[in-house]
């Protein structure tokens, strides 16, 4: 159908968006391990920037090595799309819990923006970011979820042994992270566990079943994680200042 000419544009596109994708996510990445150093979660020389260009530079070598450490074991592009899709999700589902411990820890703060009905949005938001996940199948989340629990014992070592560098949480911090660590397991669990139609290796759970229990103990979680949350030193200095703000019309 002389349509050769369409192959190249595809070839094209094949690298060119992965190419614009690449450059997003190093740059957010970047950001995101300078605001970890400058918290002191992780060394404070991440949150160093170069005074001539405005870049945090220790950050973006670290995150491009990072991005080559991580693209080396993967065996196909198809293979860390899966895996970086669900670390979006990931990350994604821990909003829905933040958002209502803010509702329940600091209820008559002045927001720009007030989602309503967020008392049903925010778990049925949990539940489906749960079952994303567990539809990405055994071969994606065992190496997506075991690098999130070795991330959080290196994390918790690291801020043992260099307290000065690494800020150690607080007691309180970790009991409200708790329900984290056992979803991440529960996750990991039921991937294994579930059913052969997401790639479980050991069906011990049917489908349509497996979904059922995914979306009950969901919901579980989520009422923990909400349960779990607690008004910070850092929301009450900003509902003061925001009293403060409106106290003298500045």
């Amino acid at each position: 159908m002389n349509l050769g000419w369409l192959a190249i544009v595809i070839y094209g596109s094949a690298i060119i968006s992965p190419f614009g994708t690449g450059n997003v996510y190093t740059a957010s990445t970047t950001r995101v391990l300078y605001a970890l150093g400058k918290n002191r979660y992780f060394p404070r020389i991440l949150a160093k920037v170069d005074p001539r260009t405005g870049i945090p530079v220790y950050a973006l070598a670290v995150a491009v090595g990072l991005g080559l450490v991580f693209l080396a074991p993967f065996p196909s592009w198809q293979t860390l799309v899966g895996i970086v899709s669900s670390a979006t999700v990931l990350t994604y589902i821990i909003g829905p819990i933040s958002a209502m411990v803010f509702r329940r820890t600091a209820p008559d703060a002045k927001r720009a923006i007030r989602l309503g009905g967020i008392g049903l949005i925010a778990p049925l938001a949990f539940i489906g970011g749960s079952l994303i996940i567990y539809w990405a199948g055994w071969n994606t989340n065992k190496i997506l979820l075991i690098a999130t629990l070795i991330g959080i014992v290196l994390y918790f070592t690291a801020s043992s042994l260099w307290p000065r560098a690494i800020e150690r949480p607080p007691v309180q911090s970790l009991k409200a992270a708790l329900w984290l660590i056992v979803y991440l397991l529960f996750m990991l669990s039921i991937s294994y566990a579930g059913s052969t139609v997401f790639g479980a290796p050991h069906s011990l759970i049917p489908y349509p079943w497996d979904l059922v229990v995914v979306a009950g103990v969901s919901l579980l979680f989520y009422l923990w994680g909400v349960r779990s949350g607690y008004k910070t030193k850092a929301i009450e200095e900003l509902l003061a200042g925001l009293e403060e703000t409106r106290t003298t019309g500045d």
